[in-house]
C-alpha cells in the first residue's frame, strides 16, 4: 500500500518534486529538497533540479558519464556542447527521431556512445528524482520506496498521443512503476489553486454576483519550451463540497515559451551591441 503521493513536474528548463503523506489526518503538500552537486565539487539541496546534463572529460571518476542539475547549467555557460537541455522541447517534436541518441545536439564534444535521445535524457531526470528520494525516505523503511507510492507526472496539455507515450516510457525507462500516471499541467495548476484556502469561497460569490450556473476560466501555462491554454468550467456547490470542474477544449501544441523569449531577447542585445562595437563572449549571455 501506497504511504505517499508524489507529484513531478517534469519541466522543459526545471524539475521538480512534491509529496504528501496518504496516511495522515490531513493534507500536507511538500516540496522535495533535491541534493545535486551546485558546482563540479560543492554539493546542494534545491526546490529544483535544472533540466540540464552535462558530460564530463572523465566520467570514469564516477559511474555515469554526466552530471546533472544545478552544476550541469552552470557548465552550460562555458560548455554548451557538452550539454543537453530542453530534452522536453525534443521529444514532442515530430520532426527528429525522439528515441534516437541525437543529444546534446550537433555535439562534436560528447562521443556518439555516450549521446542519449530524448526520452533517455527525460529518464535521466526522473531517475535522478527517484534515487533522491529514496536515499531519504527508503532508507527509512522499504514501504518509504519510490516505486512503492502514487506517482502523477505532468505534460503539457497540448501533447499529442506520440508525446504521452514517450513520457511514460522515460518514467517506466527510469524505474517508475507501472501505475505511473499523466496530468496535464495547466489542470493540475488549476486544481492546485481551487484547493487553495478561501478560493472556493471567492469562486462562490463570483458564481452568485454572476448569477451563473456556471463559471468559464482560461488557465494559460506558459513554460520553458511550451505554451498551453486550457479551457475549463467550474461549478460551485451548495452543500460546501469540491466544486464540479471539467475541461473543455486545449489549444494546439505550440513550441513557444521561455527559451524562445530568452533567445529572441539575446539576439535584439546582441545587435544592439554589436552597432556600439561591443562583442558579447557566449559565456556571458546566460
Amino acid at each position: 500500500m501506497a504511504h505517499f503521493a508524489i507529484g513531478i513536474d517534469l519541466g522543459t528548463s526545471n524539475c521538480a518534486l512534491e509529496w504528501s503523506s496518504l496516511q495522515a489526518a490531513a493534507e500536507n503538500i511538500s516540496t522535495f529538497q533535491i541534493r545535486q552537486y551546485e558546482t563540479l565539487e560543492r554539493v546542494v539541496e534545491s526546490s529544483v533540479l535544472p533540466s540540464f546534463l552535462y558530460f564530463k572529460d572523465n566520467p570514469s571518476e564516477s559511474g555515469l558519464p554526466y552530471v546533472a542539475g544545478l552544476a550541469a547549467r552552470e557548465q552550460f555557460k562555458s560548455e554548451p556542447s557538452r550539454c543537453i537541455h530542453s530534452a522536453k522541447s525534443w521529444l514532442c517534436h515530430p520532426g527528429v527521431d525522439r528515441e534516437g541518441p541525437i543529444l546534446p545536439w550537433q555535439s562534436l564534444d560528447v562521443p556518439p556512445l555516450q549521446q542519449m535521445s530524448p526520452v533517455s535524457a527525460s529518464a535521466a531526470y526522473l531517475s535522478y528524482l527517484k534515487e533522491a528520494w529514496d536515499q531519504q525516505f527508503a532508507a527509512e523503511s522499504p514501504e518509504h520506496a519510490f516505486d512503492q507510492q502514487q506517482i502523477t507526472v505532468t505534460v503539457p496539455a497540448s501533447f499529442d498521443q506520440v508525446a504521452q507515450r514517450l513520457t511514460l516510457k522515460a518514467a517506466q525507462d527510469a524505474g517508475f512503476p507501472k501505475s505511473t500516471r499523466l496530468l496535464e499541467e495547466p489542470q493540475a495548476a488549476f486544481l492546485a489553486w481551487v484547493s487553495e484556502p478561501g478560493h472556493q469561497q471567492a469562486l462562490r460569490a463570483l458564481q452568485q454576483n454572476k448569477a451563473a450556473k456556471q463559471l468559464t476560466w482560461l488557465v494559460c501555462d506558459v513554460g520553458g519550451g511550451t505554451t498551453d491554454f486550457s479551457l475549463f468550467s467550474v461549478q460551485t456547490r451548495t452543500d460546501g463540497d469540491d466544486p464540479l470542474i471539467e475541461r473543455l477544449a486545449v489549444s494546439d501544441h505550440i513550441l513557444l515559451g521561455g527559451d524562445n523569449i530568452d533567445l529572441a531577447l539575446a539576439k535584439r542585445a546582441e545587435a544592439e551591441f554589436a552597432a556600439k562595437g561591443h562583442n558579447v563572449r557566449p559565456d556571458q549571455w546566460l
